[in-house]
């Protein structure tokens, strides 16, 4: 219940619910000359619009275009995660750039501005997405540590939205020492049914879940629904839409 009950992580410059714009990135296990710095940005609307590939961020180029693609996207929060104690260091020199570079998040007043937040993220998540079927379907064009840094996006988004879509492989995270002293299936329930509280608590904008896959898994969730009564709903309000969508207008 602690992992699920996280709204989006809000930065200074925004208000409790909207979601941020996020620039996420990873050096992987941080070996220098072999895991170069990968970033992608992924928008307020989930649209992955910029991936992004450094050498290290101590060469001069490498910094400058660094510098110019944070000042271009603007992002509320810049995300990092990784494999080593190298991540640490990456997230420094990553604060260190924002702070003399004086890159900054612009609110809602005209002198409301801030630094550009940086943070490690919880990357369980990410580390099974990264190489899942799902990441494949998902970004085909994209290499593994590339997706591992959209998952981090997506889970600095929204957390619960991240956990609903690992579906029956949630049991692949770590929640307690002696967790794999259950039965599975013992395990599996339990988790699902702090799923359940935590969705009907929470609610699903049935409108936002027809147009995101995504956003649709957290129907199962919904009490009395279930996997295939959900499916269900989705194709009865995907019917409504498109028949809405194409019906004529009346002549005068």
């Amino acid at each position: 219940m602690q992992k699920l009950d996280q709204a989006p992580y809000k930065p200074k410059a925004l208000k409790l619910g909207e979601i941020p714009r996020v620039f996420a990135f990873s050096n992987g296990y941080g070996e220098r000359g072999r895991d170069a710095i990968v970033g992608v940005f992924r928008d307020e609307d989930g649209r992955l619009l910029e991936t992004v590939k450094f050498t290290d961020l101590k060469d001069d180029t490498s910094r400058t275009n660094f510098v110019e693609v944070l000042n271009r996207r603007k992002p509320d929060v810049i995300a990092v995660a990784g494999f080593s104690v190298q991540t640490h260091k990456l997230a420094e020199e990553i604060r260190g750039i924002v702070e003399e570079e004086d890159i900054n998040v612009v609110g809602d007043e005209v002198d409301d501005r801030s630094p550009t937040e940086v943070m490690l993220v919880n990357d369980e998540v990410a580390r099974l997405y990264q190489n899942s079927d799902r990441a494949a379907v998902d970004h085909p064009e994209l290499p593994p540590l590339s997706r591992y840094c959209v998952a981090l996006a997506k889970y600095v988004q929204n957390p619960l939205l991240e956990y609903a879509a690992l579906g029956k492989n949630i049991v692949s995270i770590a929640f307690h020492p002696a967790q794999q002293l259950l039965p599975e299936h013992k395990l599996q329930k339990a988790l699902e049914t702090a799923m359940v509280d935590m969705v009907n608590l929470v609610g699903v904008d049935l409108n936002e879940a027809a147009s995101k896959p995504y956003v649709a898994n957290l129907l199962q969730y919904v009490c009395g629904f279930g996997p295939r009564k959900a499916v269900s709903v989705m194709k009865v309000v995907q019917a409504n839409v498109s028949h809405n969508h194409n019906a004529q207008l009346p002549n005068r």
